[in-house]
């Protein structure tokens, strides 16, 4: 039986028998026919890059990737054209190309600040659909500085969730309604998108996008049980900015209908972000007179009145609360310090509801004296903020995320003091959300700094100042940059735990797993930091090392072509993943041949990819467990464990590549009668015991990794 969207109509045209009409009557047919099938559904069309806010040079080629789905495609349904002034016409950059996902073009060769891409698919029987950039992007001639001159609108769109807006409590099945209101003079193509975060101080994820601006959704939930749920509301308009609110406490989502609820969230252990303002060093203050104290605080878990002000009044001296418990304003007025110093310092401490503190103190000393009776001169503030413009990478550029990112940006004020203070974010989101990649830098003009662990065409950089009187002034990238790496998504057997179907997770269930990758000591000596603070699921067998080899064939991929290392888990399934439990393993490398993917596990053989990876766009995928052929050197290093399943051969307790005597008297027998993470342990079953020696150690005596040396 044949299964047609609703959409579809088929048409049965059977037994017609001939039928006899006067001369001028239209003859249809006669005869049987078979099965004629027309299909109504117009293509779904997703533009993915350039889709607003990028930084492209006008006069060399760009690739645009897209997303188009339709059971009647053809062979060739693309077509790409491009319009560079608003209301202007649309100009075909290719035609007739097949669905690949991705195609370099060359665009018209002029600049313009309000480029946009359009993504048309017709399938054969006609229909058509097409998706536009959501925002304009930038032709430049970014080698002279020449630009388009069309002015565009930095103004970000006025963002308010109206419900859920803290304290509801929903079932984490139900439908989730969202109202909200968002105004802004340029909208742009579906400007809404919905998102929730599920616990204080976490990242949102979002659950709806392109959603025209009608002030209320109905969208699915995030299926999670949690307490500390907010919904954000995100508008991008016209030229690509960027508004957006979050509701302004958390709300529950648990299953009201049963026995589950929301779980209490143990800790957040990330500080609040703080920076005090004023006084910040250098002014001078009366002993008897109020005092402004300025900051900023930040943080997902502050409560009602988290800041606390102390001051310290002795060279190196500790500080005391003058003014505790005070609300997040931003500002307050000291009545008066009532001290006379030369080396007195503000201290501003922001304390969240689960108990962790973050400060920050007035990078100078300051002054407090008799200023109406003492005859000391007046101290001259500065008002006038610094001046911040960031350099590289400023759009455009590309780089590997595993490199260290070098930064580039000029400062300038008349108050920067011996040691101006200088931090540096990076975001992935195309400016939606940063995170701090370096703080209290002195102003040298450029760093290297470590970019996230991510692949993107997003990524922007903003450099925040700080002058002597504690004077803030930031600036971000003009544009997007991309940082470029791969995911690999491999599937492997280990003999040990293997039931037949799957493998089990006992040394999980014992709680027996490191919560740090094991493979420091020889022979792997890898250096790598992944580490966890719980195991991430229940699905996890073991740690894993992954290693890439970068080689024209598998018999030249020696341990020379090493390309990358990084340490996962692997699940009951074989699935390898990182060390979230869930994400396919991600690389910051480029690849300049054939991908070979070695997977290293404590006790058994390693395997090597006979062949190389399969690339999808930027993921490399391979199956390990459907042949012997799958291991380099077939069956000499890779074993049949189940019916036409292949796996990694067990016993190897000393890692050395070969299953022998030494396996058996240094490991097993040193190890025999105790449990635990132990190499003796052949099956992972936590007891290292004869099972081990007679099931896993016996018929494995004498095979040999076949990974190339």
């Amino acid at each position: 039986m044949m299964n047609w969207h609703m959409k579809k109509a088929l048409f049965l045209i059977a037994m017609i028998p001939v039928i006899h009409l006067p001369v001028d009557a239209q003859v249809l047919f006669s005869g049987t026919s078979g099965n004629f099938v027309t299909d109504s559904k117009a293509p779904g069309v997703n533009v993915r890059a350039p889709n607003g806010g990028e930084r492209l040079q006008y006069d060399i080629p760009m690739t645009i990737r897209w997303e188009a789905q339709d059971e009647s495609f053809g062979a060739t349904p693309i077509a790409l054209t491009i319009r560079t002034a608003p209301g202007g016409p649309w100009t075909i950059l290719a035609n007739g190309l097949p669905n690949t996902g991705s195609q370099v073009v060359n665009p018209p060769g002029i600049t313009s600040d309000h480029a946009l891409v359009k993504v048309s698919a017709r399938d054969i029987y006609g229909n058509m659909g097409e998706d536009v950039s959501d925002a304009c992007f930038y032709l430049d001639d970014m080698f002279s500085g020449v630009t388009g001159t069309f002015i565009t609108d930095s103004k970000p769109p006025d963002v308010m969730v109206i419900r859920p807006n803290g304290g509801e409590w929903l079932g984490y099945m139900d439908s989730l309604d969202v109202a909200w209101t968002a105004t802004d003079d340029e909208w742009g193509h579906h400007p809404i998108s919905v998102a929730v975060s599920k616990q204080p101080g976490g990242s949102y994820s979002f659950i709806q996008t392109d959603l025209d601006n009608t002030g209320f959704a109905r969208v699915a939930p995030p299926e999670a049980v949690t307490e500390y749920a907010r919904v954000w509301v995100v508008a991008v308009d016209y030229f690509g900015s960027v508004g957006y609110d979050k509701s302004d406490a958390y709300l529950k989502f648990d299953d009201r209908f049963s026995d589950t609820t929301a779980n209490s969230f143990k800790t957040d252990s990330k500080p609040p972000e703080v920076l005090v303002g004023m006084p910040n060093g250098g002014e001078r203050v009366d002993f008897s007179e109020p005092v402004l104290v300025t900051w900023t605080a930040t943080d997902e878990s502050l409560g009602a009145n988290p800041i606390s002000i102390g001051l310290s009044t002795e060279e190196g001296g500790s500080y005391s609360i003058i003014a505790p418990n005070l609300p997040n304003s931003g500002s307050t007025v000291i009545s008066s310090l009532g001290v006379i110093t030369r080396f007195a310092r503000i201290f501003v401490i922001a304390r969240d509801y689960f108990g962790v503190e973050g400060e920050d103190r007035s990078d100078e000393y300051f002054i407090v004296e008799d200023l109406f009776t003492g005859g000391s001169a007046s101290f001259v503030t500065d008002s006038k903020p610094p001046e911040i413009t960031v350099l590289v990478p400023n759009g455009g550029e590309g780089y590997f995320f595993s490199d260290p990112l070098l930064v580039k940006w000029d400062a300038s004020d008349d108050s920067f003091g011996p040691l101006p203070v200088v931090k540096i974010s990076v975001s992935t989101d195309g400016g939606l959300t940063y995170q701090t990649v370096a703080s209290g830098l002195p102003d040298i003009d450029s760093a290297f700094v470590t970019a996230p662990e991510a692949i993107t065409q997003q990524a922007m950089v903003k450099i925040k100042v700080k002058d002597s009187f504690g004077l803030v002034a930031d600036d971000e990238s003009d544009g997007v940059f991309s940082l470029l790496g791969l995911y690999t998504d491999l599937k492997a057997f280990l003999e040990g735990p293997f039931t037949g179907t799957e493998m089990n997770t006992i040394m999980n269930q014992f709680g027996y797993l490191p919560l740090s990758q094991p493979f420091s000591a020889p022979p792997w000596n890898y250096g790598g930091t992944e580490s966890v603070q719980a195991i991430p699921n229940s699905d996890v067998v073991d740690w894993v090392l992954i290693e890439l080899r970068d080689a024209p064939d598998a018999v030249s991929a020696t341990s020379a072509t090493t390309i990358g290392r990084r340490a996962g888990f692997i699940l009951r399934n074989g699935m390898v993943t990182g060390a979230d439990g869930v994400s396919d393993m991600i690389f910051g490398i480029p690849v300049t041949q054939n991908l070979f993917a070695i997977v290293r596990q404590r006790n058994h053989l390693a395997v090597m990819s006979a062949l190389p990876l399969n690339r999808t766009n930027d993921t490399f995928d391979y199956d390990f467990t459907t042949g012997a052929e799958q291991a380099f050197g077939g069956n000499l290093g890779h074993k049949e464990i189940g019916t036409g399943i292949w796996g990694m051969a067990g016993g190897d307790g000393d890692a050395n590549g070969t299953v022998n005597n030494g396996d058996k008297n240094d490991i097993w027998v040193q190890q025999a009668g105790t449990s635990g993470y132990l190499p003796g342990d052949f099956n992972l079953d936590s007891d290292v015991n004869n099972s081990d020696k007679i099931e896993i150690w016996v018929p494995n005596g004498g095979r040999s990794s076949q990974v190339p040396l």
